[in-house]
């Protein structure tokens, strides 16, 4: 049979950001036939009306998150969860025994990986695995902090969790320095990675013993995004970011934002899911979302990639739905087959 024409059934949340979004996007790259159910706790999330049936979830904070997800799971006979946010990513894993009960697959890494997705202990876990790592400070060590603003300026001052440039600043001296940490005691402090025009990201799949995929894109921000991107071969990099995941060993997809040094690649931040760069990384020839259907549901062997040296380059887009699809959305809970309208760039 065709892989096309035995669909899967796969429920993906966070369908209204970015990342949701991108996942959305590289399993209707595939060449594997999907029923996409999707889930987001707003009405007037773009990705809930682009996918065949979509559900408005509680939070993932509230206790009737994962009771609200398991039914959606049980109706919809859902092979396979992919987590599509920040926000769920700790929820579904401490509750992912539970969701499997019901006869379903959650693609999400135990609880002692998702921890590097702290910035501290990143740091602690390249040291403790002999990787480099920045030069990193918590704010409540004040020796520490002291003798990194004694060797240089700038610094980076950030939140211990979150991706993006959400909490991060580039402080130029004390003055700033002081003004920063007011708002943020919790914060870490790092060297500054130079130079800023060679960061890269390092998407890859590990199936649990090994590395079956991985694609290293050197990118531009935009608004703390990747907003352009191209492929691109680095054997020291991606040694480095092997070392990582090998060490780390997470279920499935996990991504490394790191910028190369005099001293050699250096992470900065890990995130143990897909990327947001998945959709890029997809177009590419890396479908992490796609090996992730055959190594958990299909139990095949993976195909060798076939890469694409492509440069991508994002750009903003509308979607359009009328008042009474999202009325209908809001008054019932969910939508089968949503209809919407895209104006894409001409």
């Amino acid at each position: 049979m065709d892989e096309k024409e035995k669909r899967i059934s796969v429920l993906i949340t966070g369908v209204g950001g970015q990342l949701g979004q991108s996942i959305v996007k590289s399993l209707r790259l595939s060449k594997i036939g999907t029923t996409i159910i999707g889930t987001d706790c707003d009405s007037l999330s773009a990705g809930l009306y682009r996918i065949e049936k979509a559900y408005i979830v509680p939070q993932a904070h509230e206790r009737s998150y994962i009771p609200a997800l398991i039914k959606i799971i049980q109706e919809n006979s859902i092979e396979l969860v992919l987590v599509g946010s920040d926000k769920e990513v700790e929820i579904l894993a401490e509750h992912k025994k539970e969701i499997e009960n019901v006869g379903t697959k959650v693609l999400v890494s135990d609880k002692s990986v998702i921890e590097v997705g702290d910035k501290w202990e990143l740091v602690e876990f390249l040291k403790k695995n002999g990787l480099n790592y920045p030069e990193t400070a918590r704010a409540d060590d004040f020796e520490a902090v002291k003798k990194l603003m004694q060797k240089r300026f700038p610094l980076i001052v950030k939140a211990r969790r979150g991706s993006g440039s959400k909490q991060v600043h580039r402080v130029q001296n004390e003055e700033e320095f002081q003004l920063v940490i007011k708002k943020m005691p919790d914060a870490i402090i790092q060297e500054l990675l130079l130079p800023d025009e060679e960061e890269y990201t390092y998407g890859s799949y590990h199936s649990g013993n090994e590395i079956i995929g991985q694609m290293l894109l050197k990118r531009e921000l935009m608004g703390g995004l990747t907003g352009k991107c191209h492929v691109v071969n680095n054997a020291a990099i991606e040694k480095y970011a092997a070392a990582i995941i090998t060490r780390l060993k997470p279920n499935g997809p996990c991504n490394i934002q790191m910028r190369l040094t005099e001293r050699g690649p250096v992470a900065f931040e890990i995130n143990p899911r897909f990327s947001s760069t998945v959709i890029i990384q997809a177009k590419c020839g890396f479908n992490a979302p796609e090996l992730a259907l055959r190594d958990k549901i299909m139990k095949k062997p993976i195909e060798k990639q076939q890469i694409k040296k492509l440069i991508a380059l994002r750009f903003y887009e509308e979607l359009y739905i009328t008042e009474e699809e999202h009325n209908k959305m809001k008054a019932h809970g969910m939508i089968d087959k949503p209809n919407s309208e895209v104006d894409y760039l001409l």
